[in-house]
């Protein structure tokens, strides 16, 4: 009897030591893997129309995917013209509100470390506001030359984003579990 009590006080330890290693693992898929990609956009049958959705298409053929670590911390490529003159080229800027999901997962990670069930609670709120922050990523990327945020109507989320959520809502579950264990 007293070893299973022993087990169960054992299990909270394991649940955080789960939780740090899931939500480190739906950060870096983020950050390396495609977090948005380029939608199909389709034709209006209108000519002019057809005209700007081709030019659209056109502008952004060359860039098609990005990962979490361009959305975030921005992205400029170098442009080689001939041997002798390069130019650089702002693609994305820096994103504070792509940021955010990552700064909420750290957040949840701390706040489920002290055996407190009130902080193990709101740490279990950041992993749920950092999964719905990451399905919403193309909403966030800052591309160069606009004054706003968001990609939404050319881009959609990507295998990166989805997976970061996936971690995201586990390390919610798993912490949601560790403060009903917490006495």
């Amino acid at each position: 009897m007293a070893k299973k009590k022993k087990v169960n006080s054992q299990l909270p330890f394991y649940l955080t030591i789960g939780i740090l290693v899931v939500a480190i693992l739906g950060v870096v898929l983020f950050l390396f893997l495609d977090a948005v990609t380029l939608k199909e956009v389709e034709s209006t049958g209108i000519g002019i129309f057809d005209d700007l959705i081709g030019e659209i298409q056109d502008a952004l053929a060359e860039h098609t995917k990005f990962n979490g670590m361009q959305i975030v911390f921005g992205y400029s490529e170098t442009v080689a013209e001939d041997s002798i003159f390069e130019s650089t080229a702002n693609i994305l800027n820096f994103s504070f509100v792509a940021l955010i999901p990552l700064i909420l997962v750290v957040a949840g990670i701390v706040l489920n470390i002290p055996k407190s069930k009130l902080l193990s609670l709101i740490g279990v709120v950041c992993f749920v506001a950092a999964a719905v922050m990451l399905i919403f990523v193309p909403n966030y990327v800052s591309i160069a030359g606009s004054d706003s945020l968001g990609a939404a109507d050319y881009y959609q989320p990507a295998v990166g984003a989805y997976l970061g959520m996936a971690c995201s809502a586990i390390c919610a579950v798993l912490g949601l579990g560790r403060t009903l264990l917490i006495k």
